[in-house]
């Protein structure tokens, strides 16, 4: 476990309040993840066994506000996984699609699975989730300056 800094603490603030309106997909989902992609990469279409090599990616990544929703996320090998990178899936499609007819095949499974795991109600806004966040680290920074004051003259006397 990482050391528990104030600047570790308040990354763990935000995933946890995000997770609460944007969770991770459950086992059940990512079996059917692995069924519909009949464990293939979904963008290059290689053939990929559960471990290592084979991960859960983000159509649209999650620094371009994707959600971690099941219905954003598809079967990818670790090379296209790695490829794609920050950009938007479709645009990774096109480079590893060995022609047109195999693009729209794979953009039309890709688009089928979106629709088929579609949530039932809306994904919250992430700005409300942020502006909840920032409002908690405001009284936790506040919190963390007032024990820093507080310890530091008692600090410079044992020195």
């Amino acid at each position: 476990m990482p050391k528990m800094t104030p600047g570790y603490v308040r990354n763990a603030i935000r995933r946890s309040l995000s997770a609460i309106v944007d969770r991770e997909p459950g086992k059940r989902e990512v079996a059917k993840l692995w069924r519909h992609f009949a464990s293939k990469c979904a963008y290059c279409g290689k053939a990929l066994k559960p471990g290592p090599g084979a991960n859960i990616d983000h159509l649209v990544p999650a620094s371009k506000q994707g959600a971690h929703h099941i219905s954003n996320r598809v079967l990818a090998c670790a090379t296209c996984d790695n490829r794609k990178g920050n950009r938007l899936w479709r645009a990774h499609l096109k480079t590893v699609a060995p022609n047109a007819m195999e693009a729209n095949r794979r953009t039309a499974k890709i688009e089928k699975w979106a629709k088929l795991m579609a949530p039932s109600v809306a994904i919250a806004d992430k700005k409300v989730v942020e502006r909840e966040a920032e409002r908690v680290l405001t009284t936790f920074n506040t919190a963390v300056e007032k024990l820093r004051r507080a310890v530091s003259p008692k600090r410079a006397a044992d020195a």
